[in-house]
């Protein structure tokens, strides 16, 4: 899937609050050579090995979790990565995800192709 097709784009976290409401794009937190990859070669579409996707709401969330993880793995919570890309773009490509909608308290989707 091409990045630029789905208007694939790092953004700034701050400022991103959990009671945000959603709006027309959908986020993925990545480490930062994950996320060059994504911006360079675009997404892949798995049903094995999905992407996560989550409401804009849900952000703070899911950077806490990879802050904690950089923090035990001895790697870099800056590295962390903020992506966004067009809803419209993938609404037919993606599946609800019940389990981290669950854990997060905010709607999150699975990349899947559909």
């Amino acid at each position: 899937l091409d990045a630029d097709t789905v208007q694939l784009t790092r953004v700034h976290h701050r400022g991103l609050q959990p009671a945000d409401p959603p709006d027309s794009f959908l986020y993925h937190i990545a480490g930062a050579q994950r996320a060059d990859a994504m911006l360079r070669d675009g997404l892949t579409l798995s049903r094995r090995d999905p992407l996560l996707l989550t409401e804009r709401g849900g952000v703070p969330y899911w950077l806490s979790l990879l802050a904690d993880d950089a923090d035990l793995l001895d790697d870099t919570a800056a590295g962390i990565v903020v992506l966004r890309l067009k809803r419209f773009m993938v609404d037919d490509l993606i599946e609800d995800d019940p389990d981290s909608t669950r854990s997060s308290g905010t709607p999150c989707y699975f990349l899947t192709g559909g």
